[in-house]
């Protein structure tokens, strides 16, 4: 018995080190990602950004916009604003890590990305079939309503130019996004690298847990991705989503 004891000792040192190290591991997974970690990649994992965004980002703000007091338009247009910073926020406090940040590095990263997300949440309502944007049952907006409604205050041909060119790359994401039909874990995930992008941080000492952030959610991305693909023609459609 003592032989056979002294036999397992080192794989038995080597084992509770192993141990050790996965601990480690998944107390900086949780440290990140805000959740216990069997599998980090699994379902539930997933599950928790998307009902996140579902519950921040994926809601209409016309029923927000009519509770907004007075009547100015720069006044609602502040508050419109305050809304997505404050949704936006709250989205990303399912990454675990956002709330070790300074305010001043959460700031920079939504700064950077509020349009990004937004786009995208647009984006998604695209309809293909009828080329133009649905983001309401009752609703369709093409490309002539868009300009029409986005032009109004528009007097320099240099904006009016500026303003064709962006509608025109909105009209490209919303049917790389049409091919891809990404469902809303991918939107959610997607969303959340967005935000946590590392090269939008501004002090080094925080550079690293962003990235490490960053990096597990691209593999989850990646994931779902395979998951859903149908070959290498929705892999290519990624590719371009992601340098759009």
């Amino acid at each position: 018995m003592n032989s056979s004891r002294g036999g397992n000792g080192p794989m038995m040192k080597k084992r509770l080190n192993e141990i050790a190290e996965d601990t480690i591991v998944e107390d900086f997974l949780f440290f990140t990602l805000g959740c216990a970690i069997g599998d980090w990649r699994n379902t539930e994992r997933v599950d928790l950004i998307t009902n996140s965004y579902c519950r921040n980002i994926d809601q209409p703000m016309s029923q927000s916009v009519r509770s907004i007091g007075g009547n100015e338009p720069d006044s609602q247009l502040t508050e419109i604003l305050r809304l997505i910073v404050r949704r936006s926020t709250d989205f990303a406090q399912v990454v675990g890590v956002w709330n070790t940040l300074p305010v001043e590095c959460q700031t920079q990263l939504l700064n950077a990305t509020l349009l990004q997300v937004h786009l995208l949440r647009f984006a998604s309502f695209f309809d293909e079939a009828e080329d133009s944007f649905r983001p309401a049952a009752n609703t369709s907006l093409t490309h002539g309503d868009l300009l029409e409604t986005l032009a109004v205050d528009v007097v320099d041909q240099d904006e009016m130019d500026e303003l064709r060119e962006l509608l025109t790359c909105l009209f490209s994401l919303a049917r790389s996004l049409a091919d891809l039909q990404l469902d809303d874990r991918l939107l959610a995930v997607l969303s959340a690298m967005f935000i946590f992008d590392p090269s939008n941080v501004s002090d080094p000492s925080l550079t690293e847990v962003v990235s490490y952030a960053h990096a597990r959610l691209d593999e989850m991305l990646h994931a779902l991705v395979d998951e859903a693909s149908d070959g290498v023609g929705t892999t290519r459609a990624f590719a371009r989503l992601l340098a759009t």
